[in-house]
Parts: C-alpha cells; structure tokens; sequence
C-alpha cells in the first residue's frame, strides 16, 4: 500500500476458551448454521461440551438440531446475541 499500513491492523490467535464463542458468532448468523463436526474440526473442541445449552435452547425454539446439523430458528435469529450469552461460561 502506498501509506505503508497493512490492511490487518492486528491479527491475534483466538483462546481455546473463546473458540466456542466465536464459532457460534459466525456460524450460527448463517441460515444453514453448523454441522457438529465442523464445529468439532474448527474449534478442537468436543461437541458434548455445549450439547446440554444447544438441547436446552431447543427445547424453547431457539435452535434445531436435525442429525448432525445446528441452526438458529427465525425466533432464534432475532435475538441471536442472547441466544449466544447461553454458551458463556457463568
């Protein structure tokens, strides 16, 4: 670039306790949210770890889980952030 700034103005790694939230950051905004398995490849992490939140959030219709594959409902999309809050550790 002709200033001679890069366009990444900082790139740090992501924490092993952040990776879930992350994950979920980006993937459930999507309309085909995630299957287990790349939520397993991308974060080294275990699906059992947040199996019990995402049944719960189910439960009230917040998230589907259809065999392997996890997505937000439209009632889940509106209040995303929230819904989100329910995978940090309290």
């Amino acid at each position: 670039m002709a200033s001679g700034l890069s366009r990444i103005a900082e790139m740090n790694p992501i924490l092993p306790e952040e990776r879930t939230l992350e994950f979920l950051l980006n993937s459930l905004r999507l309309v085909g949210g995630f299957c287990i398995n790349e939520y397993e490849t991308r974060t080294g992490l275990s699906f059992d770890q947040i199996a019990k939140q995402v049944e719960s959030l189910c439960e009230v219709s917040l998230l589907t889980k259809r065999g392997a594959r996890v997505k937000a409902t439209p009632r889940g999309l509106s209040v995303l952030n929230s819904l989100i809050s329910e995978f940090i550790e309290k």
